[in-house]
This record gives C-alpha cells, structure tokens and sequence, in this order.
C-alpha cells in the first residue's frame, strides 16, 4: 500500500492508533466521523509538512470546510455552536502543525541570510509567547496559593471594620451633644451662682 493510498483511506492505522478523547468516545456518529476525518487529515498535514513540501498557508492546517467534506458531512457542521469541542482540538492542532511547519520548514536558498524583520518579527512572537506564558504561570501561582483566600478574609474584615467605624462616629457625635448640653448646663449654673 503506497503513501497515497494510506493516506486516502480514512481507516488509516494510524488514525486508529490515535486514543480518542473522551468527547468524541461519548459523542454522536457524526462527531466520531468528523473527529476521525479531522484526525486522518492531521496526520496526512503532517507527513506533508515533515518531508519539507513547500505548501501555501492553508495547505499546512487543518481546514474544517475539508474535514467536513471527508466525512461527508455539510461544512457548516463545524462551528463551535455545535462541535465547540471539535473545533478547540482543530486549533491546538494547527498550532503544533504550525510550529513542526517552522521547525521543517524548506529553505528557499541554502546560503540566504534571514531577513532582519523577519527575524525581529520571529523574536516579537517569541517574546509574547513567553510573556503570555508568564502571565498564566503567574496567574496560576496566585490560584494555587491562599492569597486568593486571604483576600476575601481580608475583605470580610474591611466590611467589619469599617461597620464598627460608622458605629463608633455615631457615638461620637452623641457624646459631643450630650457634653454641649452639659457645657450650657454648667454656664446656667455658673450664672445662677454668681447672682447668688
């Protein structure tokens, strides 16, 4: 069996080879039918792109329109309205095939410098990928520690806090009244001493 033919054939042993997610396990005929038609297609994408054919931007993923049309189903089928699953796995699967793409990719000339923009443009991806995977890392740091739950402790106190605050200013206010009435009261007397 040639390569082609391999490829064609959506019973592909490869294919079979691939454990398939729990969604697709539990999920409808038409689903398992799309997910093995989008998984043949990844790996026919792949192979192309591991043998260094030089293919257009589309030829190197996974398009629904054509996963769909494998598995002889309408194209409008893949939307993530209905196959939000399915579509998920098709784009992490046209980012990994994207970056065996760059690891693969064929040169144009053997001896051609890369072009500097190109390489500023290269380090600039590279650059916010990390910053993104900072970030999440962070993010997850602060998920898995407490200060998640100190801060809402924190916050059940201010609320507290600031209640007995409000109450003690009221207070306040009342011990000012009652130490003017006092002050008056002190002065009457005072007068009515003096006239004694």
């Amino acid at each position: 069996m040639s390569l082609r033919e391999k490829l064609r054939n959506p019973k592909n042993k490869a294919v079979d080879e691939l454990v398939p997610p729990a969604w697709v396990v539990q999920g409808s005929e038409t689903t398992q039918a799309l997910y093995q038609s989008a998984s043949s297609e990844f790996i026919r994408v792949t192979s192309l792109i591991e043998q260094k054919k030089l293919l257009s931007p589309k030829e190197r993923k996974i398009v629904a329109s054509h996963v769909a049309r494998i598995a002889g189903r309408d194209r409008s089928i893949i939307n993530t309205r209905r196959q939000a699953e399915l579509v998920d796995w098709i784009d992490r699967a046209n980012e990994s095939l994207e970056k065996l793409y760059e690891l693969h990719k064929p040169s144009k000339s053997g001896t051609k410098k890369e072009n500097p923009h190109n390489q500023i443009a290269t380090l600039r991806k590279q650059l916010k990928l990390l910053q993104e995977t900072n970030a999440k890392e962070f993010v997850d740091r602060i998920f898995d520690s407490n200060l998640l739950d100190n801060r809402d402790k924190l916050a059940a106190e201010v609320i507290t806090l600031r209640r007995v605050n409000t109450e003690l200013l009221k207070k306040i206010d009342i011990l000012q009244d009652e130490r003017q009435k006092q002050d008056r009261k002190i002065s009457l007397l005072l007068v009515q001493l003096g006239k004694l």
